[in-house]
């Protein structure tokens, strides 16, 4: 039987928390599953930083907020260059289109030599 450890625990008993601090902050199910799942390997990777001084439920939600911070901007800044790249419009109105990965379904073979950085 596998002895688990303190942090294990705490991971476990804060996963309905973190769960519903994700779709808090993504407002979509498979987002926030995936941003629940960043947070839990960051946390592992990043136990030894866990400082017993502060509630586990609040360094994990600053965890989780600062990785769904960090993609939101990639994901601005990519959009941004996106619809600047290709003027891109949507056909019902003059708005660009809000996700970079319809554009991307639409015409691949243009968005093969972007550059994101």
């Amino acid at each position: 039987m596998h002895v688990k450890t303190e942090l294990e625990r705490e991971i476990i008993d804060s996963a309905d928390t973190l769960a519903k601090y994700a779709l808090f902050l993504t407002k979509a199910q498979d987002s926030a599953n995936v941003l629940k799942q960043e947070t839990m390997l960051r946390i592992f990777k990043n136990s030894d930083k866990y400082k017993s001084q502060v509630s586990f439920n609040t360094w994990a939600k600053r965890v989780m907020k600062s990785i769904f911070l960090s993609n939101t901007r990639k994901y601005t800044s990519y959009k941004n260059k996106f619809v600047e790249y290709f003027n891109y419009t949507n056909d019902e109105s003059s708005e660009p289109v809000d996700s970079p990965f319809l554009i991307i379904k639409i015409c691949p073979k243009k968005t093969k030599n972007i550059s994101l950085h």
